[in-house]
């Protein structure tokens, strides 16, 4: 973002929400300064759960084909929550939608639920917040519970390790407080219980899917960190050390210039097996942008470019 001229500006992350100094404070006052600025504010705007209640909602009533009889939706923006929730209790008052929030976080009722959360902050993107989103609406939501970084990191791991699926600490949330809820409930069979994982691994690879931060942040100790890494027939501090960085079987970027065109970018892609061409100008020599496999056939398919056209 930088790279392409992103402005950026540091909000102390002490400062509440929607104070003057905070996030929100700051970005309306920039919209007035800016023009043709606008702030989407999805904490706010309408669209974000008739979204779901247009979509989501919808799609897992059909799914279920109508037969369900829990919802378990994580808590953030309110959203998601409460567009599934007001399509779902719609169809059938019965089903029982349950809200998946953060300690530390204010969004639970009652505000009883919301204790500081002892494991120095909540770490679970995409759930919980320090104010009261106005997307949230309580009166369709049956219950809200509370869930810990430990074991949202610890089911989204189990999720990605058991299930193959590629999710993020959120989903871990939701899946963790599902299976809590069932056996404090003793819910038994023939009951149809549905989580949602919205979220996947990208923005998570640093964090609870790497076994250092987990272990810089207490969530893993020191031992199982350094077990982990280790190959059962290779000492610890030993492995990997005879190779290099040049021991890689790298190849060198293929650049191509901005007079080039779509069909000769295509025939280089199938001569070259790669996927993507960092594209140089002619004139100043600087780089220009990336040409990826998938532009290249979105963008033909939808008639957006010509196949004798430039790749600028």
């Amino acid at each position: 973002m930088a790279a392409m001229g992103t402005e950026f500006m540091r909000i102390a992350n002490h400062i509440p929400f929607d104070h003057r100094d905070g996030l929100a404070g700051n970005l309306y006052k920039l919209e007035k300064e800016l023009e043709n600025s606008l702030v989407f504010n999805q904490y706010i705007n309408p669209g974000n759960p008739m979204a779901h209640y247009d979509e989501t909602g919808q799609e897992i009533w059909n799914q279920c084909e109508g037969r369900l009889d829990y919802v378990f939706i994580g808590a953030g923006t309110c959203g998601t929550l409460t567009g599934i929730a007001r399509a779902l209790k719609e169809k059938n008052p019965e089903i029982k939608i349950i809200a998946i929030d953060a300690y530390g976080s204010l969004i639970s009722e009652p505000p009883e639920l919301n204790v500081p959360n002892n494991e120095g902050g909540n770490q679970i993107e995409g759930i919980g917040k320090d104010f009261k989103p106005k997307c949230r609406d309580v009166s369709v939501v049956d219950e809200f519970v509370k869930v810990s970084n430990q074991d949202a990191f610890d089911a989204s791991r189990r999720l990605i390790k058991e299930e193959g699926f590629l999710v993020g600490s959120t989903s871990g949330a939701n899946l963790i407080a599902c299976l809590n809820y069932i056996k404090k409930h003793n819910i038994g069979e023939g009951k149809r219980c549905v989580i949602i994982c919205a979220d996947n691994i990208r923005n998570h690879i640093t964090k609870f899917v790497n076994n250092d931060w987990l272990t810089e942040k207490g969530y893993m100790s020191e031992q199982e960190c350094m077990e982990s890494y280790i190959p059962k027939l290779i000492p610890y501090n030993q492995w990997g050390q005879q190779y290099k960085v040049s021991d890689l079987p790298l190849q060198e970027a293929q650049f191509i210039d901005s007079t080039t065109s779509v069909q000769q970018v295509i025939d280089l892609m199938k001569q070259k097996s790669f996927d993507q061409f960092p594209v140089r100008c002619v004139e100043t020599g600087k780089t220009l942008g990336m040409v990826q496999t998938n532009d290249v056939i979105a963008k033909l398919a939808k008639r957006i470019v010509k196949i004798n056209a430039l790749v600028t």
